[in-house]
C-alpha cells in the first residue's frame, strides 16, 4: 500500500527508520547542515553502513542488477532478500525532476517485472520501498508549505528543518 513517509523525508532517515531497530541503539547527529542517523555508533547515512546491519541482521543484500539478469533463482538466495539499487532514478531524481516523471513508467515496469520473478522464486511477500515517490501524489494531497525563518534551524532543507522547540 503506498504510503508517504515520515519527516525528514531523506534517504539516509528513512531508509535507517525502515531497518530491525528494536533492539538497536539509534541516535541523530547533525554535521553541518544534514543529519545523519546513527544506529549502534554506525552511520547509517551511508547506505554501506545499512547494508552491513541488515546483513548481520541475516538479510541476503543484492544489487537489483545482479538479480534481474537471472534467469532462474540463484541457489543461494537468503529467506530475507533486501535488493538495493536503482542510483539511476536517485540521481535523476536529484537532478531533473521533470526527467524523472517521463522515466517513472520504465522504472515502474522494471520493479513489476522483478516482483514477478521473485514471487516465481517463492517470496509470498514484497515490499518495494522508493525515494521520490512522491511525484506519484496527487498535487491535492502534498502538504502545505510552512513558512521557515532560517535563524531558527538548526538543518533546513528543501523538504524538513529542525528547529529547537523553544523557536
Amino acid at each position: 500500500e503506498p504510503m508517504r513517509a515520515e519527516l525528514p523525508t531523506v534517504t539516509p532517515i528513512g531508509m535507517t527508520a525502515l531497518m530491525p531497530l528494536s533492539s538497536a541503539t539509534v541516535t541523530l547527529e547533525v554535521k553541518g547542515n544534514n543529519v545523519h542517523p546513527r544506529v549502534n555508533g554506525k552511520d547509517c547515512a551511508q547506505r554501506k553502513q545499512r547494508l552491513a546491519f541488515m546483513t548481520a541482521f541475516g538479510a541476503d543484500c543484492r544489487d537489483i542488477e545482479a538479480l534481474e539478469s537471472e534467469a532462474s533463482a540463484p541457489a543461494d538466495l537468503g529467506e530475507l532478500l533486501v535488493v538495493f539499487g536503482h542510483e539511476e532514478v536517485d540521481h535523476i531524481g536529484h537532478g531533473s525532476a521533470d526527467t524523472l516523471v517521463r522515466h517513472l513508467d520504465q522504472e515502474v515496469r522494471r520493479v513489476a517485472r522483478l516482483i514477478r520473478k521473485l514471487h516465481r522464486w517463492g517470496y509470498t511477500a514484497v515490499h518495494v520501498v522508493t525515494d521520490h515517490g512522491f511525484v506519484l501524489l496527487d498535487e491535492s494531497k502534498l502538504p502545505e508549505e510552512v513558512p521557515c525563518d532560517k535563524d531558527w534551524c538548526h538543518v533546513r532543507k528543501e523538504r524538513y528543518a529542525l528547529i529547537p522547540a523553544t523557536a
